[in-house]
C-alpha cells in the first residue's frame, strides 16, 4: 500500500509548500514589515483614543 494512491495528495502538498514559501517571503520583506509596524500602532492608538471617549461618557 503507498501513502498517495493519487496524484491529488501531492499536488496539494505542493501547493501548500509553494504558499508557505511565498507567505515567509512577504513577512520577511522589510517594506511589509514597516507597513505592518504602522498599521499596529495606529489601531493601539484607535482603541486607546476609542478607551478614553468611553471612559468619559
Amino acid at each position: 500500500m503507498t501513502l498517495q494512491s493519487s496524484p491529488q495528495p501531492a499536488r496539494h502538498a505542493n501547493l501548500v509548500a509553494t504558499i508557505g514559501a511565498c507567505a515567509l517571503r512577504v513577512w520577511r520583506d522589510l517594506g511589509f514589515q514597516t507597513v505592518l509596524r504602522k498599521e499596529a500602532w495606529q489601531f493601539v492608538v484607535n482603541v486607546s483614543t476609542e478607551a478614553r471617549a468611553a471612559a468619559r461618557r
